[in-house]
């Protein structure tokens, strides 16, 4: 950085300002990165954003706050003592999820968005409003969470079945080549977030 304010001062006497800042690690503390799949999107669905954070590292909780939030640093600093005198870092978790919602949706999106973390996992139900598609006939397990958008590639869609994160009415699915015969209401599950219901 010092080497090109110098390079660009005496090649063309202009003056280059350099701003650093800390960098912010993804979800499971390594470079965040789409193909390590621990980003938290700006474009994500609010329940999909509260899920991500919630899954995060809880070292990473503070560094999130102070980042990603509009908090002052008195609370950002309260909430780390908290933290660090025995406070269950879930709580500050669904703090960190509120906050972020609210800036890139809206307060009511977080409130909802919450509300659908408990059902789906603290009462082991799936969110009360979910993508509907209007689809049957048999369709190869790959076609169909692609198809339910579900996943953004083919190649996303083969490692979710064979990691075993694809599910049909909670059966879990790890043959890529398995077909499914599609049936009304059934419900497609990828990972613990994304549902889709058939029509």
């Amino acid at each position: 950085m010092l080497a090109g304010r110098t390079l660009l001062k005496n090649l063309k006497n202009k003056e280059k300002f350099v701003i650093t800042c800390p960098l912010l690690e993804g979800l499971d503390g390594r470079k965040m990165s789409k193909t390590y799949n621990n980003t938290v999107n700006i474009t994500d669905e609010p329940f999909e954003m509260f899920g991500k954070i919630m899954s995060m590292g809880d070292e990473l909780i503070i560094k999130y706050f102070r980042l990603c939030t509009d908090l002052s640093v008195a609370e950002i600093d309260q909430i780390d003592r908290d933290i660090k005198n025995g406070a269950n870092p879930r709580d500050a978790k669904m703090r960190l999820a509120a906050e972020i919602i609210t800036l890139y949706h809206d307060a009511k999106a977080a409130e909802a968005a919450h509300e659908q973390f408990v059902n789906v996992f603290k009462n082991k139900g799936i969110p009360d409003e979910i993508p509907e598609f209007k689809l049957n006939g048999d369709r190869n397990i790959i076609d169909l969470i692609e198809l339910c958008k579900l996943v953004d590639s083919r190649a996303e869609a083969k490692r979710a079945v064979l990691q075993g994160g694809v599910k049909i009415n909670d059966d879990k699915i790890t043959d890529p080549q398995a077909t499914v015969h599609l049936e009304r209401d059934m419900i497609v599950q990828v990972g613990k977030r994304r549902f889709a219901k058939i029509i």
